[in-house]
């Protein structure tokens, strides 16, 4: 007699068992001590307003001394070190989430930014940058003159 459980209700997927085989593989070397660098670091904001944007990166445990930020044009870059502190009394590590060494992460903004008004500012583990819209880029209203009619051009 053929049961609920024994009828298969989805599309047999050839690449599930490798998928599957690949997360185990994944979660041995994940808190072995070698501590997984996160796909994307630092995580970020950005909120734009019409001539200013604001950049928020989550960065705990860093300070101004283990970071570095630029501003081209329209790209901003984060770049930095965690470091590893370990405990005067640890040994071998046992299990192991975090993760420690440099990184650098470029961020395309939505309008080039003056970086003379550029303003970066750290607190309780949170990165905030501030950019005004470059001056050149700013959008200028063009004056209409009139001319009288049956003038010439």
């Amino acid at each position: 007699m053929v049961t609920p459980e024994l009828i298969q209700t989805e599309a047999w997927d050839p690449f599930a068992r490798v998928s599957r085989i690949q997360k185990q593989i994944d979660s041995l070397f994940n808190g072995n001590g070698a501590g997984t660098k996160p796909t994307v670091f630092p995580p970020i904001d950005v909120w734009a307003g019409e001539d200013r944007v604001i950049v928020v990166a989550q960065v705990p445990g860093m300070g101004p001394d283990d970071l570095n930020v630029t501003v081209n044009g329209k790209v901003l870059t984060l770049e930095g070190e965690r470091r590893e502190e370990v405990p005067a009394i640890a040994s071998t590590p046992i299990h192991r989430e975090r993760w420690f060494g440099k990184f650098s992460r470029k961020v395309e903004l939505p309008f080039p930014v003056d970086p003379e008004q550029t303003r970066a500012t750290s607190k309780n583990g949170l990165l905030w940058i501030e950019m005004n819209r470059a001056e050149e880029d700013k959008p200028k209203r063009i004056q209409i003159t009139t001319q009288p009619a049956g003038g010439e051009q």
